[in-house]
This record gives structure tokens, C-alpha cells and sequence, in this order.
């Protein structure tokens, strides 16, 4: 990522770059302007009009060049560092969300467990008052086989003395 220093940095150079090429763009001018000599095609091999050397094209081709790569690169950064941006943006919306999901689940199972408490209380008295009535049940009849009574044979006794 390219830090405020950098990019100031960056933009001072390709501020000088167009200064420089207006500056060669205006001395040309004036120097086709200002010439009284035909303009010759120079001699094939040579790189100059008679004494006067020509000016190559090829530093301000590369410095253009270079002006171009750094503003792509300056675009380029721009570009992910809004990517970054929103990525930040979406990490902290999903956990502001999660912190809100798991306080509504927290107050769900909460509200949840609670009417499960209820629930089972109602179900325990019920079953508690079915058992108390069949417990009732069972006393009473219990009291009614109580009153009658059994003739059981004596087991001390021999059979052959109780025949008698």
C-alpha cells in the first residue's frame, strides 16, 4: 500500500515531468519561430543541422512514459486501497451482525428455556395430581379387600388331622 508521503512524493514528480515538457514544448516553438533558416532534412547519419545538434525526442518519449506508468501505478493503488476500504467495511458490518445475532440468541434461548421450565412444571403437577388420584384408588380398594376374610388352611396342621 502506498503511504500519503509516497504518493505526495509521486505527484511532485509528475507535476515536474509536465513542467519540464511544456518548458521544451515552448523553447521549440520559439526556436522554429525565431529561425531564419530554412529548414533542412538533415544528412542521412548525422545528428545535426550543420553545427547545431539535434534535439532527441527519446528523453521526452521516456519521461511521457514514465509520467503514464506512474499515474496507471497511482490509479492502480487507488483502486485497492477502495478495495481494502470495502473489505474493511464488510469485515466490521459481519461482526457488528454477529454480535447482534448472538444477543438475539442469547435473549432466544433465554425466552426459550423459560416457557421449557414452565412447561414442565404444568406437566409435573398434572402427573403429581394423576398419581395422587390413583394412589386414592388403590387405598380404597385396598380398604374394601381388607374386610374380607380368607379361610386359608393352617399349614402347621396335617392334612390327615383336619380331615377329622
Amino acid at each position: 500500500m502506498i503511504d500519503e508521503e509516497e504518493r505526495e512524493r509521486r505527484r511532485a514528480y509528475i507535476e515536474d515531468m509536465r513542467d519540464l515538457l511544456r518548458d521544451l514544448d515552448a523553447a521549440d516553438a520559439l526556436r522554429a519561430a525565431s529561425s531564419s533558416m530554412p529548414r533542412a532534412m538533415p544528412e542521412p547519419g548525422t545528428q545535426s543541422f550543420g553545427d547545431m545538434p539535434l534535439l532527441s525526442s527519446e528523453p521526452i518519449k521516456r519521461w511521457r512514459r514514465e509520467a503514464e506508468e506512474a499515474e496507471q501505478r497511482r490509479a492502480a493503488a487507488e483502486v485497492q486501497t477502495s478495495a481494502e476500504i470495502n473489505a474493511q467495511r464488510t469485515r466490521d458490518w459481519e461482526r457488528w451482525l454477529a454480535g447482534h445475532l448472538e444477543i438475539e440468541r442469547a435473549a432466544m434461548i433465554e425466552g426459550v428455556g423459560e416457557a421449557l421450565g414452565q412447561v414442565r412444571a404444568q406437566l409435573r403437577d398434572e402427573i403429581q395430581e394423576a398419581v395422587g388420584q390413583l394412589r386414592a384408588e388403590i387405598s380404597i380398594q385396598r380398604a374394601h379387600e381388607s374386610g374380607k376374610v380368607t379361610d386359608l388352611p393352617n399349614p402347621l396342621v396335617r392334612k390327615s388331622d383336619a380331615a377329622a
